[in-house]
């Protein structure tokens, strides 16, 4: 529970500062909420390895789209799918690091 809270409120500070800094939403605060289940899911240990693959997939997910579109600028992309991918693929076959 200690963990799932932390990582909760890690996403929560990072939208947070996001919006203070840049005015505008980068983090929505579903993802949060997301991280907290997926903490309690697959436990302290797998959260972080969930936050490392959900980071690198959705940096290899906008990078395939900029590719497609052909530009640097990608928009908005939803974070929410990475962490679904993430959370499965650490529960399924556990904690990569």
């Amino acid at each position: 529970m200690i963990g799932a809270v932390g990582a909760g409120a890690l996403f929560w500070a990072i939208a947070s500062g996001y919006r203070l800094f840049r005015g505008v939403d980068g983090l929505g605060l579903g993802d949060a909420k997301f991280i907290f289940g997926a903490a309690l899911w697959v436990g302290p240990t797998g959260v972080i390895n969930v936050i490392f693959l959900a980071a690198v997939s959705g940096i290899i997910g906008a990078l395939c789209v900029g590719a497609w579109r052909g530009t640097k600028e990608i928009g908005h992309i939803p974070f929410g799918p990475f962490l679904a991918f993430a959370t499965f693929f650490i529960w399924l076959f556990g904690p990569i690091l």
